[in-house]
């Protein structure tokens, strides 16, 4: 065997064995519970005031992002998802859908879908708010492809969602 194909077999079995199906990973931060893919990479963050940010994306895709914001005071779902626009057409063109109530797992929400562009760049999303136990929840799932929002990686997070005071919170 030359020294090449020594150095191609364990090259590739390394290859074969980090592409196969990763388990799903999960993610308990301040009350909000959720699932999603393995590729993904996840970032958190509390404010001063106690709002909390968690932010996901593809690992390779960066277009491809779930944001979950809780603001630790209840304000109108319209409002939020109004605020959030105004400050994404800060940098982009927003075009946006009316709003509608429709369900994001298990919670009833305002939902507004969009369209974000700048020069070559695009974005599709769709942005939830709701408010719970004097709270108000903004998520949003966002991708550079339309279709994209409505795949599985998007629907084991919506589907896995959960929000609670951090000590009630059960996967």
């Amino acid at each position: 065997m030359t020294q090449l194909a020594k150095l191609f077999i364990p090259i590739t079995l390394f290859l074969l064995s980090s592409c196969g199906n990763n388990p799903d990973k999960e993610i308990s931060y301040e009350g909000v519970y959720f699932k999603y893919p393995s590729y993904w990479k996840v970032e958190t963050e509390t404010s001063e005031s106690g709002n909390i940010y968690i932010d996901a994306s593809e690992k390779f895709a960066s277009e491809a992002i779930f944001l979950i914001s809780v603001a630790q005071a209840e304000v109108e779902p319209q409002e939020m998802l109004g605020n959030f626009l105004e400050t994404l057409s800060e940098n982009f063109d927003v075009e946006k859908e009316p709003a509608e109530s429709k369900r994001f797992g298990q919670y009833e929400t305002s939902c507004i879908k969009y369209k974000a562009s700048k020069l070559r760049e695009k974005a599709y999303g769709e942005a939830y708010a709701f408010n719970m136990e004097g709270k108000t929840i903004l998520v949003v799932k966002q991708s550079n492809r339309d279709y994209d929002l409505k795949h599985d990686k998007y629907k084991l997070m919506e589907n896995s969602l959960r929000i609670s005071l951090p000590e009630d919170i059960n996967p």
